[in-house]
């Protein structure tokens, strides 16, 4: 994202960090954000993907509200297992709401944040040419990569929607 704009989504976002709700917040054990923020940084755990759009909308918040953010990004599974081992974060931004569930039913976070914050589309890219996702099954496709399906979000939809279309 480029550091001098902010989509529309970028900025849905930054009104959730501002609310204190994005996916799930609430998971350091009770305390509001402004004692969060009089006491130290606003923890985020946050998927790797998120990265570019997070990292620009962490300053935008820092010089807004005054709260230093402090960024923690990974796969959304281990951060999940981190919150559920008592990880400090104060908010959960998930790749899948998958993880979101399993944190929440470990007893952490609180479910009445919890909220979608953008939906994903598989895309199927070459660096040759266009292909539609019903041209996968010709004789020309040689090999198909997809995200680690056991790990990722992505990769497991990918793997669904193949064997959906054979």
């Amino acid at each position: 994202m480029p550091a001098r704009s902010v989509s529309p989504l970028a900025a849905s976002v930054l009104a959730m960090l501002a609310a204190g709700s994005l996916c799930i917040s609430g998971c350091g054990g009770g305390e509001d954000d402004a004692k969060a923020g009089a006491r130290g940084p606003l923890l985020i755990a946050a998927a790797s993907d998120l990265r570019p759009a997070f990292t620009e909308l962490a300053k935008t918040y820092e010089q807004r509200s005054g709260v230093k953010v402090t960024l923690t990004f990974g796969a959304s599974g281990q951060l999940a297992q981190q919150l559920e081992n008592g990880a400090p974060y104060a908010l959960f931004a998930s790749a899948s709401s998958d993880y979101v569930d399993q944190v929440l039913d470990s007893g952490r976070g609180d479910r009445s944040t919890r909220a979608i914050y953008a939906y994903g589309r598989l895309a199927v890219w070459s660096p040759k040419r266009a292909y539609r996702f019903d041209q996968l099954t010709s004789s020309g496709i040689q090999h198909i990569a997809v995200a680690d399906p056991t790990h990722a979000p992505y990769g497991k939809a990918a793997v669904g929607a193949l064997r959906a279309a054979g």
